[in-house]
């Protein structure tokens, strides 16, 4: 196991979280907001544990291009019509669980209006818009959606990440990494404020 592998560890064990406690079964249907370092990692799981179809959601042309080596179908909410576009993949009955990784306060609304009656929403991003996301309450009720946070750091999650790495069940290669030393450390910042890169580590 190679130190860019363990790197990937805390981020991986925070997306297996996020998608267990979703609840997803095998042959569902998950979609994933956010196609960063994060939510890719959900995209693997989500696979790994037996989603049929997994879809991503995502804005930046960059992240868009990664994220379809790892999703069924990727979709730009500035381009396309993301509801329709998901109530064609899944019959109009909506994907049984979201994954809500990008932090956007729309994108959050958005998850709740997409999952299926009795489905689950997991909000996994962190939202730094000074406006609170909107909420329809009726809609959780009517629907009865269950909404979950997850916290972004979840220790009893190690063990089953390194034997998925172990066993190659969950494939690291796939995440781009940004290697640099040391003192390029603000470049790599930089790049990845730009979007250029999704994650970025220090090699000794």
């Amino acid at each position: 196991m190679s130190y860019e592998e363990g790197t990937l560890f805390q981020p991986m064990s925070s997306a297996q979280h996020a998608v267990k406690i979703s609840n997803m079964q095998l042959g569902d249907t998950v979609v994933i907001f956010g196609a960063g370092p994060s939510g890719l990692l959900a995209m693997l799981w989500s696979k790994a544990f037996g989603a049929e179809k997994v879809i991503a959601v995502e804005v930046d042309e960059h992240r868009i291009a990664i994220a379809k080596k790892f999703a069924d179908a990727v979709f730009d909410p500035s381009k396309d019509d993301v509801i329709a576009e998901i109530n064609k993949l899944t019959d109009n009955i909506g994907p049984q669980a979201v994954i809500e990784c990008s932090g956007n306060t729309k994108a959050q609304s958005q998850a709740l209006d997409i999952v299926k009656k009795g489905g689950c929403v997991v909000i996994y991003g962190v939202s730094h818009d000074s406006d609170p996301t909107p909420v329809n309450f009726q809609t959780i009720t009517t629907r009865e959606i269950t909404i979950k946070g997850a916290l972004a750091s979840h220790e009893g999650a190690y063990p089953l990440s390194i034997q998925a790495v172990k066993s190659k069940k969950i494939d690291t290669s796939l995440i781009p990494l940004m290697k640099v030393e040391l003192n390029d450390i603000g470049k790599a910042f930089e790049t990845l404020l730009k979007g250029e890169e999704v994650k970025a580590v220090v090699v000794f």
